[in-house]
């Protein structure tokens, strides 16, 4: 087992693979200690349409783009936009810095997905062998059999879902009175209508959210 894993939602993952992050996502990560990780890892959607996986391996000193289409020239800009929002992380948020300016750069060697749909699960496959044996060296003998996959993976989601009906949309910790609960600073999105916790959105006060339409994800 490869140790500590600190996982980024796709979401996120990709607003800093399209270099778009923002300063409320950086406030969200900095509840987290990145530094303390063996792996950072992510999921990339590329284009709406293409999952690609990365991995930082702090201990190791690898960054991992691994795109089941197999070796891109897509690697370096993707290792360069997260270098550059660590880099920005570390001016943003003092004492959890995270260098990889000198990691070397690792991919899939051979294409393993053959078909238009199965990126998702395959990038899912191989970060849990990289989780679970700390190597890539034998993603090309994954199952073939797809269908398997998905299903196991759909009943795991379901498993461990959690309703965010009554919890932050953010950082999913919840209070199922805060919806009576004046004491509790609370602002609902404008858009989505899902309730956040004022400290997980970045914005300094009640009154500031009070002023404007608030969208969560902006």
């Amino acid at each position: 087992m490869h140790g500590h894993c600190h996982t980024i939602i796709s979401q996120t993952m990709t607003e800093i693979m399209n270099q778009v992050a923002t300063k409320q996502r950086m406030h969200l990560l900095s509840r987290e200690k990145l530094s303390s990780a063996n792996l950072i890892v992510g999921l990339y959607n590329r284009g709406r349409s293409h999952w690609i996986l990365i991995v930082a391996d702090l201990k190791q000193k690898i960054y991992y783009h691994l795109d089941p289409f197999g070796p891109s020239r897509l690697a370096r800009n993707t290792f360069n936009a997260l270098r550059k929002y660590f880099d920005s992380r570390s001016s943003y948020i003092r004492g959890d810095e995270v260098n990889i300016s000198k990691f070397s750069i690792r991919q899939l060697n051979q294409r393993i997905q053959n078909d238009g749909y199965n990126c998702g699960v395959l990038c899912l496959k191989i970060a849990e062998q990289l989780i679970l044996c700390g190597s890539i060296d034998e993603v090309s003998l994954l199952s073939a059999d797809r269908h398997k996959e998905r299903e196991a993976i759909g009943a795991t989601l379901l498993h461990n879902s959690v309703d965010l009906t009554e919890r932050c949309i953010m950082c999913g910790a919840g209070d199922t009175s805060f919806i009576h609960a004046e004491y509790i600073n609370w602002v609902q999105c404008d858009s989505c209508n899902q309730w956040c916790h004022i400290k997980c959105t970045g914005v300094a006060s009640t009154a500031d959210v009070d002023s404007t339409d608030f969208i969560c994800l902006e």
